[in-house]
């Protein structure tokens, strides 16, 4: 049977930066988060280089700073085993108070998903939120506007939903929703982990990601044991406006504990 428990979707606005600095290299971003801070300069900039990851400085020009960190999400599974996975993310700073958190145009949106103190329910933040948040401590700055998002390589879009599920095992092995995006589809990723804590029989379980009959990722575990994380993009299109199903299946007949999760990214338009 089916068990449609532990989903939860999270709505954004995107909403667009462009006038906001022309010194931005927008050719290379994809989704972002950013906010003005309340006292700019150029001391800011020269504050937030110390903290770039060792040769992560990549422009630092006076009116501007692009510098690369490297941002941790983890897991912590019901047996207490963890998972982490560091992601890059990049930072743009000017002398006007504008900072932008931004992924590499060829990184799935789905890596701004923070897994770490996810609680069923409440997503608190993302790993781009918590880059811009982490920075303004460090510079001693606060945000006059609020945070926002965009995504660089889709600039009609206008809406970000992500939707998060989860299976914990022995009493549950399956997990699905159905979802119809209001209007264009212009990108649908995941961010997904597994979390494998006592060997199995057979000698391997599965667990599957598909949407409608179209598995989009198989993940093989040996034995049952061991952890992945990853994120991707999905290999269909998803047409807006019609029912999707998304699903989440763990095949094994291991007695043992099994975690796992997804978080589904979808950036679209409303028509």
């Amino acid at each position: 049977m089916t068990k449609k428990l532990l989903i939860f979707s999270f709505f954004f606005l995107l909403l667009s930066f462009k006038a906001q600095a022309t010194t931005f290299p927008e050719s290379e971003a994809g989704i972002a988060s950013y906010a003005q801070i309340a006292n700019p300069g150029p001391d800011k900039l020269a504050q937030a280089i110390i903290h770039a990851d060792p040769y992560g400085v990549l422009q630092n020009q006076p009116s501007h700073i692009v510098i690369s960190i490297e941002k941790e999400t983890e897991i912590t599974a019901i047996n207490g085993d963890k998972i982490q996975q560091k992601i890059p993310v990049r930072l743009y700073l000017n002398t006007d108070g504008w900072m932008v958190a931004y992924l590499h145009k060829n990184e799935p949106s789905s890596r701004i998903m923070q897994w770490t103190g996810y609680v069923p329910g409440q997503l608190n933040t993302t790993i781009l939120q918590d880059v811009l948040n982490d920075m303004s401590d460090k510079i001693q700055s606060s945000f006059a506007t609020s945070l926002k998002y965009y995504h660089f390589q889709y600039p009609e879009a206008d809406r970000m939903t992500i939707v998060v599920e989860t299976i914990v095992n022995p009493n549950q092995k399956t997990n699905t929703f159905s979802v119809i995006i209001p209007g264009t589809v212009h990108e649908t990723s995941a961010s997904f982990y597994c979390i494998h804590g006592e060997e199995g029989f057979p000698s391997h379980c599965t667990t599957d990601y598909g949407v409608d009959d179209y598995l989009v990722r198989r993940f093989f575990h040996p034995n049952c044991m061991g952890k992945q994380i990853d994120s991707f993009l999905h290999g269909q299109d998803l047409r807006g406006n019609t029912p999707h199903l998304v699903s989440l299946v763990l095949n094994t007949e291991s007695i043992g504990s099994h975690q796992c999760g997804t978080a589904t990214v979808f950036i679209y338009q409303i028509d």
